[in-house]
């Protein structure tokens, strides 16, 4: 059996992605992973400077600031406890606005702050249903 054939052999499907040697197989791992394990549905365990995954609802109709340089929303998410946690996006917020209105479910991933005894997101990021309660992979 030839090199070639035995590579072809050892890699079985993955030849269909165009790889030719098994040193190629480790360029398919992802570069990083984004950790969306554990979701949180209330205030019990937040601390200051944790990176969270919350689940919410969304409590009333974002507001939208376009004053100054850089548009943003704010969302104010309700938890299970009855606590609430406010998120801020700057710059393109036309998905957000699309995707967060009054009464939905949202999954947001971000750093909590506390400002003035509230919770707050700081560099929110909108989290896809599919990848709630798992770990997402960058490539």
């Amino acid at each position: 059996m030839s090199a070639a054939e035995e590579s072809a052999r050892v890699l079985g499907r993955l030849t269909e992605l165009g790889m030719e040697e098994p040193w190629q197989v480790a360029l398919l791992l992802p570069g990083a992973f984004q950790d969306f394990g554990v979701v949180e549905t209330d205030a019990a365990f937040f601390e200051e400077e944790r990176q969270v995954t919350i689940s919410g609802q969304v409590r009333q109709r974002p507001k939208i600031a376009t004053s100054g340089k850089i548009p943003r929303i704010t969302v104010l998410l309700g938890l299970a406890d009855g606590s609430t946690v406010e998120a801020t996006w700057f710059g393109d917020i036309a998905p957000i606005k699309a995707a967060l209105q009054a009464g939905t479910l949202a999954c947001v991933h971000g750093r909590l702050r506390l400002f003035q005894q509230r919770w707050q997101i700081s560099d929110p990021t909108l989290v896809d249903p599919k990848w709630q309660g798992r770990c997402m992979p960058h490539y």
